[in-house]
């Protein structure tokens, strides 16, 4: 896979859950979130703070469409809005 997208998903601080709880929904709604498409992940701010992959997960793939079709299954989950910021696809 040639990673030529990309988009950044913010965790959200959320009260009633800690912050490892929060990134571990995010990281496993993403692995179901392959069955539109091959998709990287990487943490940027991994090591940064308290949170163990930090407080965002970039993800990437070859085309814009399948970022978009990740970021629609990821708002279909009223969960996601209430737990995380769901940037749109850019060019690497």
């Amino acid at each position: 896979m040639k990673p030529c997208f990309y988009m950044d998903i913010g965790m959200r601080k959320v009260q009633d859950l800690t912050a490892h709880d929060v990134m571990s929904y995010i990281v496993q709604k993403l692995h179901h979130a392959t069955r539109f498409g091959k998709i990287a992940l990487s943490f940027p701010s991994l090591g940064e703070g308290k949170v163990d992959l930090g407080g965002m997960v970039r993800v990437f793939a070859e085309d814009s469409e399948t970022l978009t079709k990740v970021a629609d299954f990821l708002a279909a989950d009223w969960r996601t809005d209430e737990y995380a910021v769901v940037r749109h696809p850019k060019p690497v």
